[in-house]
């Protein structure tokens, strides 16, 4: 079983679509979904999509605290603790905003197959308008230069909103999501991006998005700032 790790927060209508697409993936993959809903603490009702995964046999819960921005490893270490006594050797991670590109475990795994390298760590699912080409998120968090194949791009940093890790994307953080100071982001991506360079695990991202991030006004990040405007702006996405 491949655990998936969903984040929501005040989208229920988005969370509902998201786990219905993860339901027809898993039943046309005969079953290979362990999926875990995590709602941060909001007035919005879930009720749709907490039902769908009490039928697929699936666990969703709801924060007792609103972890926000600057809380948000604290909402990703509940998947920390989770990986921490599974067997698992990945997970599949994606937020509420985004939908599913047609065949998208098809076009995971042939992704995951083409990369044969002992040391992988993480592959990010979504290629966004901001670093597209790969220029702007390796010099600027790590030393990593990104490098372009033809099926995939071997980056220096991965982000949110969907990706596959790997178990010592845990591991090397000791079950423990790591973040960086921001004013303008939960820091995890950033924090999370070092840990994983400087343990030797390597990142990639495929060469068209597999998600599309949903448009709409952003419940973590300021509207005001532009790049991180781009950076939730899909590119490339893999519609055939």
């Amino acid at each position: 079983m491949i655990p998936v790790f969903v984040t929501t927060f005040e989208r229920p209508e988005f969370c509902y679509d998201l786990l219905l697409q993860l339901s027809e993936e898993d039943r046309a993959h005969g079953g290979i979904f362990q999926v875990m809903t995590v709602a941060d603490k909001c007035p919005d009702d879930y009720t749709f999509s907490r039902n769908l995964s009490t039928h697929m046999g699936w666990r969703f819960d709801t924060a007792s605290e609103h972890y926000g921005m600057k809380k948000y490893k604290n909402l990703l270490n509940r998947f920390a603790n989770y990986m921490r006594f599974s067997d698992a050797p990945f997970f599949l991670f994606l937020q509420d905003d985004v939908t599913l590109a047609p065949g998208f475990w098809d076009k995971v795994k042939q992704t995951m197959n083409l990369i044969q390298d002992p040391s992988f760590g993480c592959l990010n699912l979504h290629v966004d308008a901001a670093r597209a080409n790969g220029v702007q998120g390796g010099p600027l968090w790590t030393s990593v230069e990104p490098e372009r194949t033809q099926q995939y791009d071997k980056l220096g940093w991965f982000d949110m909103p969907a990706f596959i890790g790997s178990r010592e994307m845990f591991e090397c953080v000791r079950f423990d999501v790591p973040s960086v100071e921001s004013w303008t982001s939960s820091g995890v991506p950033c924090g999370w991006s070092r840990a994983l360079v400087d343990a030797g695990l390597s990142i990639f991202r495929t060469r068209k998005s597999l998600v599309k991030h949903r448009e709409g006004p952003s419940k973590m990040h300021p509207d005001t700032n532009p790049f991180l405007k781009l950076c939730s702006t899909t590119v490339d996405f893999a519609e055939s």
